[in-house]
């Protein structure tokens, strides 16, 4: 007769603890990034030289390749952020108004692409912010 001690691993469970709290963090960056991308494009909007012509109804518009000036609010109003989630770990931006894509692409009012001034900005507080994306010093038990 003799005496077996069994040892058993706690690293699976573990390792799951983690990897769930590395992509709780994961989906809050990209949220907050997405978040700050639709805020930036906002105030870009927002703050774009005035230096385009005068309509009719007496709105200034932009010229190329500043973002589009502000008239009725209804592109700026309806960006949208569809957010990152556990089984998605992607967010978007994005509107649905029919004319954001002749602004973007035809008229080249950057709001949106990699020459405007919003993804630039958003690209360097995605860079800065990506350091809160870890697992140390945290407690997986």
């Amino acid at each position: 007769m003799g005496i077996t001690v069994k040892v058993k691993s706690r690293m699976t469970k573990q390792t799951k603890k983690a990897i769930d709290l590395y992509e709780a963090n994961t989906v809050r960056h990209l949220n907050r990034v997405a978040n700050f991308f639709k805020n930036s494009i906002q105030l870009s909007m927002r703050n774009t030289p005035k230096q385009g012509f005068v309509r009719e109804d007496g709105h200034v518009t932009s010229v190329a390749p500043n973002p589009p000036a502000i008239d009725t609010g209804i592109l700026s109003n309806s960006l949208q952020v569809n957010p990152a989630g556990k089984s998605k770990m992607f967010s978007s931006v994005g509107t649905g108004v029919d004319y954001a894509v002749e602004l973007q692409l035809i008229k080249q009012r950057n709001f949106m692409d990699k020459g405007s001034p919003a993804r630039k900005d958003t690209i360097k507080f995605a860079n800065k912010m990506a350091k809160d994306i870890k697992i140390n010093n945290a407690k997986l038990r």
